[in-house]
């Protein structure tokens, strides 16, 4: 009887995890519309009214991104027990007040839903119509009902997570499958990172201005630096400058003169730092003022990247990881990312990356990031893959037998396992040359042992 009762507890507690994968991705989905249109407007497809409300309302949609991900992170991290996540979650409440673990966590979703209502506010108020556009240019959607969509999934989202704080972590997956989870490494500021959809893996949009100052200010000084950087790449053609150090300043302006929707401080922090190892050759090289100037330049680079949380934890793991040359890894690893799973949106920042590489060279900063980046791409797949195993009562022969009969109409968790099987030999060779990626290899064999049985 016992454990017919833990069988059941744990059917239905599948079920409840799998209601809130399907809430989760359905916020992603909704985000990733929003942001889609806003980037859209600003780019100049839309009507002059559409670009000056999405100029208005870009720095809450870019914040509801950040929030949902705080949430999303610290509840997955609750459940699961990762690195003692429930005691310091205990801390968490005692010490700032909180009833309890309820609403620590409701006030998380609460921020999001409150910037989302100022959204939906301004383009209220504005009574311009959404053209919602798919991956061929056709209009997929006029009008707002995504918007209505999106709050709706705030508040199952809201519904669900209640019922789940209550579930034992020991009853929530068992075994080896929870350890699994628990050693997945979190995505971390990198040129790539990347969030779950329905049906595919999109590079998530980072708030590219969340700064230590004003956002106001923070353009300002962008604008000044993009002079400053402009005027000393025009003075270094002018001399008989080594075309690495011209090509390293010419990627720091083409950064530092995009719109705040696109500029990364991670990119621009990584030309940075290669045009500064460049600095003592210059001294010796050339004259007085041009060495003064490139020093000052960088100098104020360096000042700037400050304000940017991203960029110093991007910089201290940097400095800290024993990385390979990514040359290799980059190819192989690109040939691995079919179309639709994993968007082009990723594909096209890959070949970005190629070509930093290629212009570069042995920039540690860079083979960072790309490393990086595709363990962040991997790891997320990893956890849709394991999330769904966890989420669904049937026997292993049954789960990879649905994988081959729905292929691409299937959900994101089943497609992360049918990716991780496909490529399961390359992606363990990986985890074997490359320490970074140690944690994949135990991970793959899980997944392939469940497909043999």
């Amino acid at each position: 009887m016992a454990t017919q009762i833990k069988t059941s507890n744990q059917s239905e507690i599948g079920s409840k995890v799998a209601r809130f994968i399907e809430m989760q991705t359905a916020v992603f989905d909704g985000y990733r519309t929003l942001y889609e249109w806003v980037r859209r407007s600003l780019a100049g497809a839309n009507d002059q009214t559409s670009y000056e409300v999405a100029k208005r309302i870009f720095k809450d949609v870019s914040a509801f991104t950040g929030q949902f991900d705080e949430f999303d992170v610290a509840f997955w991290n609750y459940l699961s027990d990762i690195d003692n996540a429930r005691e310091k979650v205990d801390h968490i409440v005692a010490k700032h007040g909180y009833s309890d673990h309820k609403e620590y966590f409701f006030s998380k979703i609460e921020t999001c839903v409150s910037t989302l209502n100022e959204v939906i506010t301004e383009l209220n108020a504005s009574g311009i119509v959404l053209n919602i556009f798919d991956s061929n240019e056709s209009i997929l959607d006029s009008g707002a009902s995504f918007l209505e969509n999106l709050e709706d999934s705030l508040e199952a989202l809201f519904d669900i997570a209640e019922e789940l704080i209550e579930i034992d972590v020991t009853e929530l997956q068992v075994g080896e499958l929870s350890e699994l989870l628990q050693t997945l490494p979190p995505q971390r500021p990198a040129p790539l990172e990347v969030v779950a959809t329905k049906h595919a893996f999109k590079r998530k949009v980072p708030a590219r201005f969340q700064s230590r100052v004003s956002n106001a200010s923070i353009t300002d000084a962008a604008s000044a630096l993009g002079e400053v950087l402009t005027d000393t790449l025009e003075e270094l053609n002018r001399s008989n400058c080594d075309k690495r150090v011209l090509k390293a300043f010419e990627k720091c302006v083409n950064e530092i003169s995009k719109e705040s929707t696109t500029f990364s401080p991670i990119r621009f922090g990584v030309y940075v730092g290669v045009a500064e190892s460049f600095k003592d050759a210059i001294s010796e090289e050339f004259g007085a003022f041009l060495s003064r100037q490139v020093v000052s330049a960088i100098l104020q680079c360096e000042i700037f990247l400050r304000n940017f949380e991203a960029w110093q934890q991007y910089a201290e793991s940097a400095e800290i990881e024993q990385i390979k040359d990514s040359t290799e890894i980059l190819e192989v690893f690109y040939g691995l990312l079919e179309v639709p799973l994993f968007d082009h949106d990723i594909l096209e920042l890959l070949d970005e990356l190629k070509a930093d590489k290629r212009d570069l060279g042995n920039s540690s900063k860079l083979d960072y990031g790309i490393f990086q980046g595709i363990s962040n791409v991997i790891s997320e797949v990893c956890r849709q893959g394991l999330r769904y195993i966890s989420s669904v009562p049937r026997k292993a022969a049954s789960l990879f037998g649905e994988i081959a009969k729905d292929g691409m109409k299937s959900t994101i968790g089943i497609l992360a396992l049918s990716w991780l099987i496909n490529n399961s030999a390359t992606i363990i060779a990986f985890s074997e040359k490359y320490a970074f990626l140690y944690w994949i290899k135990p991970i793959i064999d899980f997944v392939m042992k469940l497909s043999a049985q």
